[in-house]
C-alpha cells in the first residue's frame, strides 16, 4: 500500500502565492506523466522486500501462495511447497519432486497442492512435522492423461477441484469425479457457491453437480483467455484478460472496462490478478510489474524494477492477512509491504541523492537532495503516491535544504542561497559562498539570518524584495546548526570547535559574539550541536544534554531530558513536533519522546523506530514532521515517509516454531501448528536422555519490520521471565527430570500488546527412579524385613554349628599358616645369609685380583729397572737402580698374591682354577693365569700389561691353550672358559 497524505499547511500559514501561480502548469505537466507510466516517479512508494532463491533455498519461479490461521505463508515453488513465518523459510517437496503449480488450504489441517501430474495434501504429523499424502492412486483411474494442475480450490462442501487443461477433477470421499472442455480449461475460480470455469471455445461455464456443464457468458473476443475474475462488493465483478483487457461481468455479458492502465496493461500483457483488502486491483503483467488500480480505474502506482521489484514477469500475486501484497516473479519473491506505515520518495527517480531536507504546502513538494532540489504536486487522490517531481532550473548540484519562511521558500545550497520565486525559476541571493540554513527572528519579518559556509549574513526585504545586507562580522566559521533563542539572541554550534553566541543589536547593525569550548563549560570541543525544543535552547554534546543558566552564565546538564538518553553515546538531532513530541537521533536510533503530562509536568515515554536504524544520514539528520501524523525522514537514498496513523496488522499469537533436541543428534521434536494442528497430546513426553532441548519461537510478522522482542520463562526450573531481546531462540541443557512448562511472550516494535503462548513438556526419570522401579524397591524391602524377622532362629542354629567349625577349621589353618610361615622366614634367613656370605667372598676377591694386578705391575717394573741398570754406564746410578730392584722384587710376596687371589677367585667362581687343573693337568700356572683373565672376560690387549708380555705373546699363550684343552678351531675359547 503505498503513501496517502491529505495534509495541509501549518494553521496559520499564509496561501503560497508562487504554489499558486504554478499549479496549472503543474497539473499539466502531471498529467503528461500520467500518460508515460514508466515514467512514474516513487514518492509513497511501499518498501518491496526481496526474497532470492538462495534465501528461501528453493527454486526460482512461483505460482501459487497460500496462508493459515496462524500467519504461516506457503508458496506453491518450482521445488516443492515452500513455508515462511515471517523469519525462516522451509522447504517440503512433492512426492515426484516435480513443480508445485497450485495450493488450497482447507483450514482444517490440511494443505492441497496441484503439482505435474501429480496432486496431494501435506498434513502435520504428531509433532507438528508437515507430511505428504498423495492422491495419485486415484489419478491412475483417470480417463485422460494427467498434466500439470494450474488452480486448486475448495468447495464449500468441502470438494476438492484441482484443474488441468485437458480436465477439471473433483475429488470427495465418496469418489472422484471429471469434466472434460470442449477446447481446453484455463481458468478455474469458486464465485459464491458456484465452481465456474473457462472453457476456451464455450467461454465461461458453471460445473454442475451432475458432470454436466452451464454457460454463463460466450467469449467477447477470439483467443479470450482469463487469468483472473475479481469480486468487488456492491460491483459487478472484473474479468482480467491475458491480453491486458478488462471486462465487467454483467448478467451474462461481459462489458469493457476502460481504465487509465488500458494501454500500459495492452502492451505488457496480463498473467495474473488479485483484489486488495481497500478494493483496489492488483495485476501482474508479463513484463511490465506490477499496476495497483483503484476501484474507479485510476492507476495509484506501478511497482517494477525500478522501484523494487525483482523481475518485470509477475506469475503470482496474494495479499496476506496483515494486507502485504506478496508477488512471485520470475527472478524470486517479494513482499511489497502495502500495509506499512513507511514509504519512500526518491524526487531525483533513478539518481537516487540523498535527501537532505524539504517543505510541503498545500498542494506542493520540494526536496533537496544532493542532485539539485526537486518540486512537484500532490496527486489527484491529494497524497504523494503519483507525484512527479522536475528539477528546479538552476539548483542542480548539492542542495542542503529548503524552508518555508512567512511562505517564501528559501534554499541552502553549496553554490549559494535562493530564493524560489516559482517552481520554474529559483533567484540567486546574493554573490556568496554556500548556504546552510536560515532563521527568522519572530518580531521582524523583514530581516533574515542565514548560516553560510564561512559565517552569519544577514538578509533585507525592502519594498517587497528581498537582498544581501551584509556578512555579521568577528565569526568565520562554518555556521552550519543555527537555533534563535528569541529576537537577538542566536547560538551557532560548530561541531568541531564549539559554541558561539551572537547578541544583535536593536536595529541588527553589529552583534557581541563570545565563544565557548571545553575551556569555557562545555564537556568537549567536538560533537556540539544546538536545537530549540518549544522555547527553550537545548545544547547537545558528547557528555549528554546541556542547557544555558543565564544567572551563572555557564552551562549545566538538562535534567529534564538527559534521563531519557543514558542509553545513548551522542544525541545528533532534535526537532520539536506539532504535538509536543521530540523527534530525535541518537547513535543510529531515530524516534521520539511522546509526552505524557501529568500535574503539569512533561514527562515523555521513548517510543524508537527500528525500521529506521541507519537510514539517516550521519551528521545531516533531516526529520520534518509535516502535520500532526506524518513525518518526513531524509536517507542516503530520497525521502522516508513515516504516517502515525497506519497501523500495522500484527499476527494474534506467538508460535513455537521448533523444539529440537541438541543430543545426540539435533531431531526435530516438535513444530506449533494451531490451526493445522499436529500436537496431538497436551504434553511433550521425553525420555531421562532427553535433557537438552533448544526452543525457536516467533511472532509470524510477515512484514518483518525489525524491533520485535521475546521473553520466556520455564516454569518447573525458574518462575522468572528473561529480560526482552531480539533473539528468538533459547536452549536449556541437562535438565532434571521433572514437569515443565515453557512460556514465551512477544513484544512488537511499537510496544503495544504483549502475546503469549506456551507449551507443556515432561522430562521422564531414569529407569531407576521410575514407578515400576521404586514399587520393586518397595517389595524388595518387604522381603527383606520378613526374611530378617520371621526365619532368625532357624538360621541361629545353624549358624552357630556353622560358626564352630568354622572356628576349628579357622585355627587349624591359622596353626598351618604359622607354621609355614616360620619356615618360609628360616629360609629367608638362610638365603640372605648366603647372599651376604657372597657378596663379601666376591668383594675379597675383586681386592684380592686388584692387589695381584699390583704385584705384577712392581714384578714388570722390576724387570725393566734390571735392563736399565745393565746398560748404565755410571755405577752409582746402576747401584741405586740395584737396591730399588730389590726392593721391588719379592718373588715370595707375587707368588703369596696369587695364592690368595686363586683361593678367592674359586670361592666367586665355583672352584673354577681346582676343576680345570684336575681335569687338565698338563696346564702349567701361567696358563692358569691366563684362563683366570679370558674367565674375567678380558680381551689380548687387557691381559698383556697383567702377564707382563706383549700383545702377541698372550695370542701365542692362547693358542698354545687351546690345544692343551683339546679345542677344536670353531670353537671359542673364551666361551668355553665362561660356561666351564
Amino acid at each position: 500500500m503505498s503513501f496517502h497524505s491529505n495534509t495541509t499547511s501549518h494553521p496559520g500559514a499564509p496561501q503560497n502565492p508562487i504554489v499558486a501561480r504554478w499549479g496549472v502548469r503543474a497539473l499539466i505537466v502531471f498529467l503528461c506523466w500520467t500518460l508515460l507510466w514508466p515514467q512514474l516517479s516513487g514518492q509513497g512508494v511501499p518498501f518491496v522486500q526481496n526474497f532470492s532463491k538462495a534465501e528461501y533455498n528453493g527454486g526460482t519461479q512461483s505460482w501459487d501462495f497460500a496462508q493459515d490461521g496462524d500467519g504461516i505463508l506457503y508458496v506453491a515453488n518450482n521445488e516443492g511447497l515452500l513455508e515462511f513465518d515471517g523469519v525462516n523459510w522451509a522447504l517440503h517437496p512433492v512426492a515426484n519432486k516435480t513443480i508445485v503449480r497450485s495450493i488450497a488450504a482447507d483450514g482444517k489441517g490440511r494443505l492441497y497442492v496441484g503439482a505435474q501430474g501429480e496432486i496431494g495434501f501435506f498434513a502435520p504429523d504428531a509433532r507438528g512435522r508437515l507430511a505428504y499424502t498423495s492422491f495419485q492412486s486415484r489419478l491412475s483411474r483417470l480417463k485422460r492423461k494427467a498434466e500439470d494442475f494450474w488452480d486448486a480450490l475448495l468447495a464449500d462442501d468441502g470438494a476438492l477441484f484441482f484443474r488441468s487443461g485437458n480436465q477439471i477433477i473433483r475429488i470427495k470421499e465418496d469418489g472422484m469425479q471429471a469434466w472434460y472442455p470442449e477446447g481446453s480449461f484455463l481458468y478455474l475460480q469458486r464465485t459464491g457457491s458456484r465452481i465456474i470455469a473457462q472453457d476456451s471455445r464455450r467461454g465461461i461455464v458453471a460445473l454442475l453437480p451432475d458432470g454436466q456443464q452451464e454457460l454463463l457468458a460466450p467469449p467477447v473476443e477470439p483467443q479470450m483467455e482469463i487469468v483472473s475474475i475479481l469480486e468487488q462488493p456492491g460491483a459487478d465483478p472484473v474479468v482480467c484478460l491475458r491480453n491486458g483487457r478488462l471486462y465487467h461481468w454483467k448478467g451474462k455479458k461481459l462489458l469493457p472496462w476502460e481504465t487509465d492502465a488500458d494501454a500500459y496493461l495492452y502492451k505488457h500483457r496480463l498473467y495474473t490478478a488479485t483484489r486488495l483488502a481497500d478494493g483496489k486491483l492488483a495485476l501482474g503483467t508479463s513484463q511490465g510489474g506490477v499496476v495497483l488500480l483503484k476501484p474507479d480505474g485510476t492507476v495509484q502506482i506501478i511497482l517494477s524494477r525500478k522501484n523494487g521489484l525483482q523481475n518485470n514477469n509477475v506469475l503470482s500475486l496474494f495479499a496476506d492477512h496483515q494486507k502485504n501484497l506478496w508477488v512471485g516473479t520470475d527472478s524470486g519473491i517479494d513482499c511489497i509491504q502495502a500495509n506499512s506505515p513507511y514509504t519512500f520518495l526518491l524526487p531525483d527517480e533513478e539518481l537516487e541523492g540523498a535527501g537532505y531536507g524539504g517543505a510541503l504546502t498545500q498542494n506542493t513538494g520540494f526536496f533537496a537532495t544532493s542532485n539539485g532540489l526537486y518540486a512537484g504536486t500532490r496527486d489527484p487522490s491529494g497524497g504523494w503516491t503519483a507525484a512527479s517531481f522536475a528539477l528546479v532550473p538552476g539548483t542542480q548540484g548539492q542542495a542542503w535544504g529548503v524552508q518555508n519562511i512567512a511562505g517564501e521558500l528559501w534554499v541552502s545550497h553549496h553554490e549559494g542561497p535562493y530564493l524560489l520565486a516559482s517552481p520554474a525559476r529559483a533567484q540567486r541571493m546574493g554573490d556568496i559562498g554556500g548556504t546552510w540554513t536560515f532563521a527568522q527572528p519572530g518580531a521582524n519579518p523583514q530581516l533574515l539570518i542565514g548560516g553560510g559556509y564561512n559565517g552569519i549574513y544577514l538578509f533585507e526585504k525592502k519594498g517587497g524584495d528581498w537582498s544581501l545586507w551584509k556578512k555579521v562580522p568577528g565569526i568565520e566559521e562554518s555556521c552550519r546548526i543555527l537555533a534563535l533563542e528569541n529576537d537577538r539572541l542566536l547560538w551557532v554550534a560548530h561541531p568541531y570547535r564549539g559554541i558561539f553566541q551572537l547578541r544583535f543589536a536593536a536595529d541588527y547593525s553589529s552583534a557581541e559574539i563570545r565563544f565557548f569550548n571545553a575551556s569555557r563549560g562545555l564537556p568537549s570541543n567536538n560533537f556540539n550541536h544546538v536545537f530549540k525544543i518549544g522555547d527553550e535552547v537545548v545544547f547537545a554534546t558528547e557528555k549528554g544534554l546541556y542547557r544555558f543558566d543565564k544567572l551563572r552564565d555557564s552551562f549545566e546538564p538538562y535534567a529534564a531530558l538527559n534521563p531519557y538518553f543514558k542509553s545513548y553515546q551522542r544525541v545528533k538531532y532534535l526537532h520539536y513536533g506539532h504535538r509536543g513530541e521530540i523527534w530525535f537521533a541518537a547513535d543510529k536510533e531515530v524516534g521520539y519522546l511522546k509526552p505524557v503530562r501529568t500535574d503539569g509536568k512533561a514527562i515523555y515515554t521513548p517510543v524508537v523506530l527500528p525500521f529506521l536504524h541507519g537510514k539517516l544520514l550521519g551528521g545531516f539528520e533531516f526529520i520534518y514532521p509535516y502535520d500532526e501524523h506524518r513525518v518526513v525522514f531524509g536517507s542516503d537514498k530520497g525521502f522516508i515517509f513515516f504516517d502515525q496513523s497506519q497501523k500495522s496488522i500484527l499476527p494474534d499469537a506467538v508460535l513455537i516454531r521448533e523444539v529440537r533436541l541438541a543430543q545426540p543428534n539435533d531431531s526435530l521434536l516438535f513444530v506449533s501448528r494451531p490451526v493445522l494442528g499436529g500436537l496431538k497430546k497436551q504434553e511433550l513426553e521425553l525420555s531421562s536422555r532427553e535433557r537438552d532441548l533448544s526452543f525457536r519461537y516467533v511472532l509470524p510478522d510477515l512484514n518483518q519490520q525489525p524491533g520485535i522482542q521475546y521473553r520466556w520463562r520455564l516454569v518447573g526450573n525458574d518462575p522468572g521471565w528473561s529480560e526482552w531481546s531480539a533473539s528468538n531462540h533459547k536452549e536449556f541443557v541437562q535438565l532434571p527430570p521433572g514437569d515443565y512448562r515453557f512460556e514465551v511472550e512477544a513484544r512488537p516494535f511499537t510496544g503495544g500488546e504483549v502475546l503469549a503462548t506456551a507449551i507443556p513438556f515432561r522430562i521422564a526419570p531414569p529407569w531407576y527412579l521410575s514407578r515400576t522401579a521404586r514399587l520393586t524397591y518397595i517389595l524388595l524391602s518387604a522381603m527383606s524385613l520378613f526374611l530378617l524377622v520371621a526365619l532368625p532362629r532357624r538360621r541361629f542354629a545353624r549358624e552357630k554349628e556353622h560358626l564352630t567349625l568354622a572356628h576349628q577349621r579357622e585355627q587349624e589353618v591359622q596353626q598351618q599358616q604359622v607354621f609355614e610361615a616360620q619356615k618360609e622366614i628360616q629360609l629367608i634367613l638362610e638365603a640372605k645369609l648366603e647372599d651376604e656370605i657372597r657378596f663379601k667372598n666376591q668383594e675379597l676377591a675383586a681386592t684380592t685380583f686388584h692387589l695381584l694386578q699390583k704385584s705384577e705391575i712392581l714384578q714388570n717394573t722390576s724387570e725393566q729397572l734390571v735392563t736399565i741398570s745393565q746398560h748404565c754406564p755410571d755405577s752409582n746410578t746402576r747401584r741405586s737402580i740395584e737396591g730399588l730392584i730389590r726392593g721391588l722384587t719379592q718373588t715370595d710376596q707375587f707368588d703369596k698374591d696369587w695364592e690368595l687371589f686363586a683361593q678367592r677367585f674359586d670361592q666367586v667362581h665355583s672352584d673354577f682354577l681346582k676343576r680345570l687343573k684336575e681335569r687338565f693337568p698338563q696346564i702349567t700356572p701361567k696358563d692358569q693365569k691366563l684362563c683366570a683373565y679370558l674367565r674375567l672376560n678380558l680381551n689380548s690387549k687387557e691381559i698383556a700389561p697383567l702377564m707382563g708380555i706383549s700383545v702377541r705373546s698372550v695370542e701365542v699363550s692362547r693358542y698354545r691353550l687351546r690345544r692343551k684343552l683339546g679345542l677344536d678351531s670353531e670353537e671359542n675359547l673364551t666361551g668355553f672358559l665362561l660356561r666351564f
